[in-house]
């Protein structure tokens, strides 16, 4: 099979002069993308693991064609990340610069480069240490945070070029689309199924500054006539709440994933948007991510996560090992081209969700008919505005802060966000840790969506007879008062 930059090489030289990326009131064409990246390619040599993390989307799209032009493994990191969380990232997935145009990032070390100043990388250094991952893996992301066993998943050229186009098919979407992305393109919804799957199709891509206001969105999807985006619940809240909503001809399809959306919630945005689809589909980092989505016009996928993308497979296990029979709830088992090779450099956890070609999810629902509706997931994930937080990542961090003996942390219901983290915190016998300091180290070192929004302090946090911790179930947080 071709590699990913072939594919995206040829896009650029059949849609030259097509405008492909917009962002506030810079553009840039395809030919133009292809150019730019030629250059940064020149300085970075070949067979790296190159981070880019910037805030300007057109430097970010340059970047990020350059590295696969040069036949190096771009590492997606968040341009909202701290210094704690990208140093560890540099360490677990060996990175060997990273590529930003953020200025705190920039005076750290000779680690990060801007692309104004890629001249300055050193040739003899760019050409140490080549690493063999490209052949096989284009794509290193991190899904589970900052960990110190942080869990980065490697997403193969067939995994990345099928999920696109098999979304694309899923939908009738041709190069014809112009696709607003408001979500992370560092995420896998808004990476793969978003970012690639239009620039492999010669699409044109319009990026929303963040963060995502209301008034911003109907003002972008007016101006350039924006046929389809993807949204998390959190920003379909934000639509559904606004007294006045414009009816955009335009805007075709609202792709909801990264979080659950309700039947009602998806029935009143319809009311308010009679022009607008909104079509639920489901996911996960692991399996490429898209696994399902409903079906462009048919009424029968509502309710439902809809049905399998092209080459997707998909059984429902119980705990056993025995398949469900249709309607009963079990755990999501996945097979398809787009199913990632593995976690990096862990095996252990690998061996944990693979299995002869089957990706186990966590994630509990039922089939009926060819129709996939989920009903529940892995209790230890929390779904923050779209943002996945593991509790033992929270966990870990806060256990690494003096004077904390144990904690447990956990999701609670948002009606914002649709779910936050909490955590439960048993101190040291003579600790003077209190909720207000532990919150603050927390928003020194970690993103803003992992901070947990209320701290506990406890005289003993519940752990079986075995020392496992005993979790508490979602519980409920609310702001209307």
């Amino acid at each position: 099979m071709k590699h990913i930059k072939d594919y995206l090489v040829e896009s650029c030289i059949e849609f030259e002069a097509k405008v492909a990326i917009v962002s506030k009131k810079s553009e840039l064409t395809y030919g133009e993308l292809l150019n730019s990246a030629q250059k940064i390619t020149r300085y970075i040599g070949t067979q790296k693991h190159i981070g880019i993390c910037f805030k300007d989307p057109l430097s970010f799209s340059k970047s990020y064609l350059a590295v696969l032009m040069s036949e190096s493994t771009v590492v997606l990191i968040s341009n909202n990340a701290t210094k704690y969380e990208v140093e560890q990232l540099i360490s677990k997935a060996r990175c060997d610069f990273i590529l930003t145009d953020r200025p705190d990032f920039l005076n750290e070390s000779n680690k990060f480069v801007s692309i104004e100043n890629i001249k300055e990388i050193d040739w003899n250094y760019s050409k140490s240490g080549q690493k063999m991952t490209y052949k096989e893996i284009p794509i290193l992301l991190q899904t589970s945070g900052s960990t110190s066993i942080p869990k980065i998943i490697k997403l193969s050229h067939e995994a990345l070029y099928e999920n696109a186009m098999a979304h694309n098919l899923h939908l009738n979407i041709t190069s014809d689309n112009i696709a607003l992305i408001t979500t992370p393109v560092t995420s896998s919804f808004g990476h793969t199924t978003q970012f690639l799957s239009q620039l492999l199709i010669g699409g044109q891509i319009i990026f929303l500054s963040s963060p995502f206001t209301v008034g911003d969105f109907y003002q972008v999807v007016e101006s350039f006539n924006v046929n389809t985006t993807g949204l998390v619940a959190t920003q379909l809240q934000l639509l559904i709440n606004r007294p006045f909503c414009k009816n955009i001809e335009s805007l075709r399809y609202i792709i909801c994933a990264g979080g659950p959306i309700t039947n009602k919630d998806i029935q009143q945005l319809a009311l308010k948007m009679p022009n607008t689809e909104v079509l639920r589909a489901y996911g996960l980092t692991e399996a490429g991510p898209r696994v399902t989505c409903c079906r462009p016009g048919v009424k029968s996928d509502f309710g439902t996560s809809g049905t399998p993308l092209r080459g997707v497979k998909i059984k429902i296990a119980r705990e056993d090992g025995e398949n469900c029979k249709e309607g009963e709830a079990g755990e999501i088992m996945v097979s398809s081209p787009a199913i990632f090779k593995g976690y990096y450099l862990n095996k252990l956890a690998t061996a944990e969700v693979l299995s002869k070609g089957w990706l186990r999810t966590g994630d509990i629902g039922f089939i009926k008919g060819d129709n996939l509706t989920v009903i529940g997931r892995d209790s230890n994930k929390i779904i923050v505005g779209g943002f996945t937080v593991y509790s033992e990542e929270v966990e870990e961090f806060i256990m690494s802060i003096p004077g904390v003996k144990d904690v447990v942390a956990y999701g609670i219901k948002d009606n914002l966000y649709g779910e936050n983290v909490a955590i439960d915190c048993e101190l040291e016998e003579k600790s003077k840790l209190d909720c207000d300091v532990i919150k603050k180290i927390c928003r020194q070192d970690l993103s803003s969506y992992k901070v947990p929004s209320k701290i506990n302090i406890v005289e003993k946090v519940k752990r079986s007879e075995t020392g496992k911790l005993i979790r508490k179930k979602l519980g409920v947080l609310s702001y209307d008062k």
